[in-house]
């Protein structure tokens, strides 16, 4: 082979090389500010902040030209491939983010609206704040990715943990700054549980979950005792505790989402939160030389029993 060919085929080479780096990075690129990339100072942890609403121009304006029938398409090469590694790629919960993984918005108007509303500048100063808070209290080693999606559905809850190093903050007008402060250090504790404690195959019980969401509302308020983000009810309400105290144990999936969400009706808002929140106070009130990795780590049964939480009702 010449030499001239055979410098041109090198040459040649290098640049499909270059144009493939680059074409697989640019999506996700820190340089075109879809991901703010920072570390702790005190931890030594990585932070992403993963601004996925960038990403839905792109998406409505090719859905405004097509049929509905091709809305999951475009969603996906639009807006879930980009971000799938940071996202979704081996999230233990990923059941809790399908809508953002499945389920491609069609009110486009408004979507729109919403996502020119976003400022990625302010969104990223707050979360930071709250991470670094947080891990400062309760360091984690693994890298912490949070996604931000855009959400015009009322019904969505504020933030998400799809599992360790995986948050996801869907962002709605309803969102404040102390929304985002306080709901990062609560998902921020979801997120280290998941990392330390969490053992594959383990199915949560009804007490389980209330006392992991509980552990999260004590951080939330630990990181920010002047944030009102998840309400407690400061009663002891003994008529409310007969009726779930029998299914504590049980993995009834119906009552379950009844305790934990509440129905404004039998089950008052949250409740399940609330109680959570009392089993590890009550706890921590009896045992308060435990510093705050010692009681994430514990089981339900641990902080229920030895937190003597059923003298609360008696």
């Amino acid at each position: 082979m010449p030499k001239f060919i055979k410098r041109l085929s090198i040459l040649l080479l290098l640049l499909l090389v270059s144009f493939l780096i680059h074409s697989s990075r640019k999506a996700d690129s820190p340089a075109d500010g879809l991901i703010y990339t920072f570390n702790s100072a005190e931890t030594g942890q990585t932070f992403n902040i993963i601004s996925v609403f960038k990403l839905f121009d792109n998406y409505i304006a090719e859905a405004k030209t097509g049929s509905n029938p091709e809305l999951s398409a475009i969603y996906q090469r639009e807006v879930v491939e980009p971000v799938y590694s940071y996202c979704f790629q081996d999230a233990e919960f990923i059941h809790m983010v399908q809508s953002q993984l499945n389920e491609p918005p069609d009110r486009l108007k408004e979507l729109k609206q919403l996502v020119d509303s976003m400022s990625a500048d302010s969104i990223n100063g707050v979360i930071r704040e709250a991470l670094l808070k947080s891990a400062a209290l309760l360091p984690g080693e693994k890298e912490q990715n949070v996604c931000v999606f855009p959400s015009i559905s009322s019904s969505a809850s504020h933030m998400t943990t799809a599992g360790s190093g995986k948050i996801f903050v869907k962002y709605n007008w309803l969102y404040t700054d102390d929304t985002m402060r306080a709901g990062i250090a609560h998902e921020y504790h979801h997120s280290v549980w998941a990392e330390k404690y969490r053992s594959a195959g383990t199915y949560f019980r009804i007490l389980d979950n209330i006392v992991f969401e509980g552990k999260a509302v004590l951080f939330e308020k630990l990181v920010y005792p002047d944030i009102d983000f998840s309400y407690v009810y400061p009663e002891y309400d003994k008529e409310l505790w007969a009726k779930i105290e029998p299914y504590l144990r049980t993995f009834d999936v119906n009552k379950q989402s009844l305790i934990l969400y509440g129905d404004g009706a039998e089950i008052p808002y949250a409740y399940g939160y609330s109680e959570g929140y009392k089993m590890v106070k009550s706890y921590l009130d009896l045992h308060p030389q435990a510093s705050c990795e010692e009681w994430t780590g514990l089981s339900a049964d641990v902080i229920f029993e030895l937190g003597r939480y059923t003298e609360h009702y008696q």
